[in-house]
């Protein structure tokens, strides 16, 4: 990995001119700080983001796939959500005297195949 303090990156122009030796145009390449590898990664990342879902962070291509729709009746999965409580978020707002609610809840997201009962799954 290169190390950045005090780097500066490499700079070359090309100048171009006509037959009256004016210049024409020049163009002139910096340096990446990064090499290959970490373009890579970056490129990588990227693709990776594009793919999450806005709303749950999710792949989009499963959560947003229609064979997950509760209203789907050829649909092979459906998602269920519930509240599960944090204990650690719930103690530090029992001693918070401004805190409205006493218990910290979170949704907690489970998939299942259609047709599985929910009770097989809260063992």
């Amino acid at each position: 990995m290169r190390e950045f303090d005090g780097w500066v990156p490499e700079r070359v122009t090309e100048y171009e001119h006509d037959g009256d030796g004016r210049l024409v145009r020049s163009v002139e390449y910096v340096e990446s700080p990064w090499d290959e590898h970490q373009r890579g990664l970056m490129i990588a990342l990227g693709e990776w983001e594009a793919a999450r879902c806005p709303e749950c962070g999710g792949d989009r291509a499963e959560c947003q796939d229609p064979a997950a729709d509760i209203n789907n009746p050829y649909g092979t999965w459906v998602y269920e959500g519930t509240l599960v409580e944090c204990h650690r978020g719930s103690a530090a707002r029992r001693v918070m005297p401004e805190s409205p609610e006493r218990r910290s809840l979170i949704p907690l997201v489970t998939k299942r195949r259609r047709g599985t009962p929910s009770s097989i799954l809260k063992r």
